[in-house]
Protein backbone atom coordinates (compact mmCIF):
# COMPACT_ATOMS: atom_id res chain seq x y z
CA UNK A 1 0.00 0.00 0.00
CA UNK A 2 1.27 3.67 -0.89
CA UNK A 3 2.25 5.50 1.97
CA UNK A 4 1.16 8.69 -0.09
CA UNK A 5 -2.12 7.39 -1.12
CA UNK A 6 -2.85 6.44 2.73
CA UNK A 7 -1.68 10.27 3.43
CA UNK A 8 -3.58 11.43 0.88
CA UNK A 9 -6.96 9.53 2.24
CA UNK A 10 -6.31 10.47 5.58
CA UNK A 11 -5.92 14.50 4.81
CA UNK A 12 -9.30 13.59 2.63
CA UNK A 13 -11.62 12.07 5.14
CA UNK A 14 -10.77 15.11 7.59
CA UNK A 15 -8.31 13.96 9.98
CA UNK A 16 -6.11 16.78 11.96
CA UNK A 17 -2.61 17.32 10.37
CA UNK A 18 -0.83 16.52 13.15
CA UNK A 19 -2.92 12.86 13.72
CA UNK A 20 -1.78 12.04 9.98
CA UNK A 21 1.55 12.99 10.91
CA UNK A 22 1.89 10.80 14.03
CA UNK A 23 0.24 7.92 11.86
CA UNK A 24 2.55 8.27 9.51
CA UNK A 25 5.78 8.18 11.43
CA UNK A 26 4.77 5.36 12.77
CA UNK A 27 4.69 3.38 9.33
CA UNK A 28 6.90 4.87 7.63
CA UNK A 29 10.87 4.18 6.79
CA UNK A 30 11.02 0.91 8.95
CA UNK A 31 14.02 -1.15 8.55
CA UNK A 32 14.96 -4.89 8.97
CA UNK A 33 16.95 -7.95 8.04
CA UNK A 34 16.07 -11.61 7.08
CA UNK A 35 17.61 -14.11 8.67
CA UNK A 36 19.14 -16.88 6.28
CA UNK A 37 20.85 -20.24 7.16
CA UNK A 38 21.92 -18.52 10.87
CA UNK A 39 23.30 -14.56 9.49
CA UNK A 40 21.52 -11.85 9.18
CA UNK A 41 21.10 -10.43 5.87
CA UNK A 42 21.73 -6.41 5.09
CA UNK A 43 19.44 -3.93 6.66
CA UNK A 44 16.44 -3.28 4.15
CA UNK A 45 14.70 -0.73 4.04
CA UNK A 46 10.85 -0.26 3.23
CA UNK A 47 9.17 2.22 0.91
CA UNK A 48 5.61 0.96 1.16
CA UNK A 49 3.50 -1.31 2.41
CA UNK A 50 2.11 -1.40 6.23
CA UNK A 51 3.56 -3.52 9.16
CA UNK A 52 2.02 -7.31 9.24
CA UNK A 53 0.96 -7.97 13.04
CA UNK A 54 0.69 -4.25 14.06
CA UNK A 55 -2.82 -3.64 15.71
CA UNK A 56 -3.10 -0.19 13.30
CA UNK A 57 -2.42 -1.41 10.30
CA UNK A 58 -5.80 -3.11 9.68
CA UNK A 59 -7.87 -0.36 10.12
CA UNK A 60 -5.62 1.78 7.64
CA UNK A 61 -6.13 -0.71 5.15
CA UNK A 62 -9.65 -0.40 5.51
CA UNK A 63 -9.18 3.42 5.10
CA UNK A 64 -7.43 3.09 2.13
CA UNK A 65 -9.86 0.55 0.50
CA UNK A 66 -12.82 3.03 0.72
CA UNK A 67 -11.12 4.37 -2.48
CA UNK A 68 -12.82 1.19 -4.10
CA UNK A 69 -15.89 1.33 -2.60
CA UNK A 70 -16.45 5.41 -3.64
CA UNK A 71 -15.21 4.59 -6.91
CA UNK A 72 -17.87 2.04 -7.46
CA UNK A 73 -20.42 3.90 -5.77
CA UNK A 74 -19.73 7.31 -7.85
CA UNK A 75 -18.69 6.20 -11.32
CA UNK A 76 -20.43 3.01 -11.80
CA UNK A 77 -23.49 2.94 -10.26
CA UNK A 78 -24.94 0.51 -13.14
CA UNK A 79 -23.05 -2.10 -11.97
CA UNK A 80 -24.14 -4.68 -9.68
CA UNK A 81 -27.04 -7.39 -8.79
CA UNK A 82 -30.41 -6.74 -6.61
CA UNK A 83 -30.72 -8.76 -4.03
CA UNK A 84 -34.80 -8.50 -3.65
CA UNK A 85 -36.92 -6.11 -5.38
CA UNK A 86 -36.97 -2.37 -4.49
CA UNK A 87 -33.27 -2.87 -2.94
CA UNK A 88 -30.36 -0.89 -3.96
CA UNK A 89 -27.93 -3.20 -5.96
CA UNK A 90 -24.51 -4.85 -4.02
CA UNK A 91 -21.87 -3.94 -6.09
CA UNK A 92 -18.59 -5.32 -4.38
CA UNK A 93 -17.94 -7.22 -0.99
CA UNK A 94 -14.41 -6.62 0.90
CA UNK A 95 -12.78 -8.35 3.07
CA UNK A 96 -9.00 -7.99 3.98
CA UNK A 97 -7.76 -8.06 0.35
CA UNK A 98 -9.96 -10.48 -0.72
CA UNK A 99 -12.65 -8.30 -3.34
CA UNK A 100 -15.80 -9.98 -4.42
CA UNK A 101 -17.83 -8.40 -7.58
CA UNK A 102 -21.11 -8.69 -8.83
CA UNK A 103 -22.31 -7.80 -12.23
CA UNK A 104 -24.34 -8.32 -15.15
CA UNK A 105 -22.71 -10.51 -17.78
CA UNK A 106 -21.51 -8.51 -20.54
CA UNK A 107 -18.29 -6.57 -22.25
CA UNK A 108 -19.27 -3.42 -21.53
CA UNK A 109 -19.57 -4.46 -17.34
CA UNK A 110 -16.24 -6.13 -17.64
CA UNK A 111 -14.59 -3.09 -19.26
CA UNK A 112 -16.12 -0.99 -16.53
CA UNK A 113 -14.78 -3.67 -13.84
CA UNK A 114 -11.36 -3.68 -15.27
CA UNK A 115 -11.33 -0.19 -15.41
CA UNK A 116 -12.07 0.30 -11.55
CA UNK A 117 -9.50 -1.95 -10.68
CA UNK A 118 -7.10 -0.37 -12.58
CA UNK A 119 -7.68 2.82 -11.27
CA UNK A 120 -7.29 1.38 -8.15
CA UNK A 121 -4.09 -0.47 -8.28
CA UNK A 122 -2.54 2.82 -10.01
CA UNK A 123 -3.80 4.90 -7.00
CA UNK A 124 -2.30 2.74 -3.98
CA UNK A 125 0.31 -0.02 -5.74
CA UNK A 126 -1.43 -2.64 -5.47
CA UNK A 127 -1.73 -5.22 -8.08
CA UNK A 128 -4.41 -7.88 -8.93
CA UNK A 129 -3.87 -11.55 -8.53
CA UNK A 130 -4.79 -12.92 -11.65
CA UNK A 131 -3.62 -16.21 -10.80
CA UNK A 132 -6.20 -16.59 -7.70
CA UNK A 133 -8.94 -14.59 -9.54
CA UNK A 134 -11.75 -16.28 -11.20
CA UNK A 135 -15.29 -16.05 -12.29
CA UNK A 136 -18.66 -17.51 -11.49
CA UNK A 137 -21.50 -17.45 -14.24
CA UNK A 138 -25.33 -17.92 -13.37
CA UNK A 139 -26.66 -21.21 -15.31
CA UNK A 140 -28.56 -18.71 -18.00
CA UNK A 141 -25.18 -17.40 -19.29
CA UNK A 142 -24.14 -19.54 -22.56
CA UNK A 143 -20.76 -21.03 -22.83
CA UNK A 144 -19.35 -18.74 -25.92
CA UNK A 145 -20.65 -15.72 -23.47
CA UNK A 146 -18.21 -17.38 -20.75
CA UNK A 147 -15.42 -17.99 -22.34
CA UNK A 148 -15.32 -14.45 -23.87
CA UNK A 149 -15.74 -12.33 -20.99
CA UNK A 150 -13.46 -14.31 -19.08
CA UNK A 151 -10.78 -14.05 -22.09
CA UNK A 152 -11.68 -10.01 -21.94
CA UNK A 153 -11.04 -10.43 -17.52
CA UNK A 154 -7.49 -12.47 -17.70
CA UNK A 155 -9.23 -14.44 -15.56
CA UNK A 156 -10.55 -18.39 -15.66
CA UNK A 157 -14.00 -19.52 -15.24
CA UNK A 158 -15.10 -21.94 -12.57
CA UNK A 159 -18.30 -24.15 -11.62
CA UNK A 160 -18.40 -23.12 -8.25
CA UNK A 161 -15.80 -21.06 -5.32
CA UNK A 162 -14.96 -20.49 -2.00
CA UNK A 163 -15.47 -16.89 0.23
CA UNK A 164 -14.53 -16.83 3.73
CA UNK A 165 -15.35 -20.35 4.15
CA UNK A 166 -18.63 -20.81 1.74
CA UNK A 167 -19.39 -22.51 -0.89
CA UNK A 168 -21.24 -20.57 -4.08
CA UNK A 169 -23.43 -22.60 -6.21
CA UNK A 170 -24.18 -25.22 -3.65
CA UNK A 171 -27.16 -26.55 -6.15
CA UNK A 172 -24.04 -27.75 -8.51
CA UNK A 173 -21.75 -28.63 -5.94
CA UNK A 174 -24.55 -31.43 -4.79
CA UNK A 175 -25.10 -32.46 -8.22
CA UNK A 176 -21.19 -33.06 -9.23
CA UNK A 177 -21.29 -35.30 -5.56
CA UNK A 178 -24.34 -36.97 -6.19
CA UNK A 179 -25.60 -36.84 -8.90
CA UNK A 180 -28.91 -36.37 -10.87
CA UNK A 181 -31.99 -36.47 -7.98
CA UNK A 182 -34.19 -39.62 -8.62
CA UNK A 183 -36.97 -37.71 -6.94
CA UNK A 184 -37.06 -34.90 -9.30
CA UNK A 185 -38.26 -37.20 -11.77
CA UNK A 186 -40.80 -38.52 -9.28
CA UNK A 187 -42.40 -35.02 -8.40
CA UNK A 188 -43.20 -34.91 -11.93
CA UNK A 189 -45.92 -37.83 -11.43
CA UNK A 190 -46.98 -36.36 -7.62
CA UNK A 191 -45.34 -39.40 -6.08
CA UNK A 192 -42.51 -38.11 -4.37
CA UNK A 193 -42.44 -37.57 -0.75
CA UNK A 194 -39.26 -35.05 -0.73
CA UNK A 195 -41.04 -33.09 -2.96
CA UNK A 196 -43.80 -32.72 -1.01
CA UNK A 197 -41.62 -31.68 1.94
CA UNK A 198 -40.35 -28.88 -0.14
CA UNK A 199 -43.79 -27.52 -1.54
CA UNK A 200 -45.15 -27.85 1.85
CA UNK A 201 -42.62 -27.08 4.74
CA UNK A 202 -42.25 -27.71 8.67
CA UNK A 203 -45.82 -29.03 8.50
CA UNK A 204 -44.76 -32.18 6.52
CA UNK A 205 -41.49 -32.49 8.11
CA UNK A 206 -43.32 -33.02 11.51
CA UNK A 207 -45.95 -35.34 10.53
CA UNK A 208 -43.14 -37.61 8.83
CA UNK A 209 -41.23 -37.67 12.09
CA UNK A 210 -44.32 -38.88 13.53
CA UNK A 211 -44.79 -41.13 11.19
CA UNK A 212 -41.53 -42.45 11.41
CA UNK A 213 -41.79 -42.71 15.55
CA UNK A 214 -44.73 -45.14 14.73
CA UNK A 215 -42.72 -47.45 12.51
CA UNK A 216 -43.56 -46.31 9.16
CA UNK A 217 -40.78 -46.68 6.88
CA UNK A 218 -40.35 -43.08 5.28
CA UNK A 219 -37.42 -43.07 2.45
CA UNK A 220 -37.03 -39.35 2.28
CA UNK A 221 -35.83 -39.61 5.87
CA UNK A 222 -33.13 -40.96 4.24
CA UNK A 223 -32.31 -39.05 0.95
CA UNK A 224 -29.40 -36.73 0.67
CA UNK A 225 -31.70 -33.16 0.28
CA UNK A 226 -33.07 -34.02 4.10
CA UNK A 227 -29.61 -34.46 5.28
CA UNK A 228 -28.04 -31.49 3.58
CA UNK A 229 -30.74 -29.10 5.30
CA UNK A 230 -31.10 -27.67 8.60
CA UNK A 231 -33.26 -30.31 9.87
CA UNK A 232 -30.32 -32.84 10.20
CA UNK A 233 -29.24 -30.69 13.64
CA UNK A 234 -32.86 -31.11 15.02
CA UNK A 235 -32.12 -33.06 18.20
CA UNK A 236 -35.45 -34.77 16.95
CA UNK A 237 -33.06 -36.53 14.26
CA UNK A 238 -32.15 -39.67 15.45
CA UNK A 239 -32.85 -43.71 15.49
CA UNK A 240 -34.75 -43.39 18.54
CA UNK A 241 -34.80 -47.42 18.32
CA UNK A 242 -30.66 -46.56 19.27
CA UNK A 243 -31.13 -45.10 22.70
CA UNK A 244 -32.04 -46.64 25.79
CA UNK A 245 -35.37 -45.26 27.36
CA UNK A 246 -36.61 -43.32 25.39
CA UNK A 247 -40.15 -44.06 24.16
CA UNK A 248 -42.53 -43.59 21.08
CA UNK A 249 -45.21 -42.14 22.92
CA UNK A 250 -42.97 -39.54 24.87
CA UNK A 251 -41.31 -38.88 21.80
CA UNK A 252 -45.01 -38.05 19.78
CA UNK A 253 -45.62 -35.50 22.50
CA UNK A 254 -42.41 -33.87 21.88
CA UNK A 255 -42.91 -33.58 18.48
CA UNK A 256 -46.36 -32.33 18.60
Amino acid sequence: MSWRTLELVLMRMGFPPRFCSWVLSCIRAPRFAILVNGPLTDVITARCGFHQGCPLSSYLFILCSELLSLHFHQNFQELGVHISVGEPPTSHLLYADDVLIFAGASISNVKKIMTILEDYCLWTGQKVNRNKSAILFSRMTSSPIKNRLARHAGCCKVEEMEYLGIKFSLRRCMRHRYGDWPWMQEHKRGDSIAWKVICNGANSLVKMFAGRCNGIDIDALNHVWIYDMAIASWPTFCNIESIEGCMVEEFNTIER
